[in-house]
């Protein structure tokens, strides 16, 4: 069986990201795509665990990768996950420049998501990133997580994250999107043009590998 196409969705909060892969799911499947889907698993959090300790980290991990494994072995064309493998390199530098983790720490965890054992990264990574102002004005006033502070940290990390994603998952390709002053209709069809594209150019390339393999 082919696996599916893994595309990958992270960046600022309040970017409009879940509900465009909403919207997204909805246009692929009319274009005869199946879908595959696996949510943030840090929304899913049970109450009691504090997202200030290890033992959150590691549930984040376990539940985001069980689901990917799961997902990836249905008979899906497209799977997308929100917050996947590469997320969770992003929220190790994040923590990293918060002061939360020492670096020894960063650089095991990301050993650790980056090694073989961890199977299916993302072909294919999709960002966005939204300004502090909008933010806040999205979420309609600051709160514990989202303030100009953290806010401001999070995207200077997501910078810094942006430039080490090359080097450290080579297979996926990254397309970075500014959701400021762009309407939801348009960011999603934008998505959808961008992915498209990158599906039609992966399955080529499979067609060719398989002929090569059956000659």
């Amino acid at each position: 069986m082919i696996k599916p196409i893994l595309v990958e969705f992270t960046g600022t909060p309040e970017a409009g990201k879940t509900s465009t892969i909403a919207i997204l799911k909805k246009k692929l499947e009319d274009k005869g795509y199946s879908i595959g889907i696996v949510t943030e698993a840090a929304e899913r959090v049970y109450d009691n665990l504090s997202k200030e300790t290890n033992d959150y980290g590691i549930w984040v991990i376990a539940t985001t990768i069980k689901e990917i494994v799961e997902t990836m072995n249905r008979p899906y064309d497209i799977v997308i996950v929100d917050r996947g493998i590469l997320d969770r390199i992003f929220w190790n530098t994040f923590t990293f420049n918060k002061g939360n983790i020492t670096k020894e720490v960063m650089q095991i965890r990301d050993e650790f998501m980056l090694s073989s054992y961890i199977p299916y990264k993302s072909d294919f990574l999709i960002v966005f990133k939204v300004s502090v102002e909008e933010c806040i004005r999205r979420k309609g006033k600051e709160g514990k997580f989202v303030t100009s502070d953290n806010i401001k940290l999070y995207n200077d990390s997501l910078d810094e994250f942006l430039e080490r994603v090359s080097m450290l998952a080579e297979k996926a390709e990254v397309h970075v999107i500014n959701t400021d002053n762009t309407p939801k209709e348009e960011v999603s069809e934008n998505v959808y043009k961008v992915i498209t594209n990158f599906v039609n150019t992966k399955s080529q390339s499979n067609s060719c590998n398989k002929k090569e393999l059956d000659k």
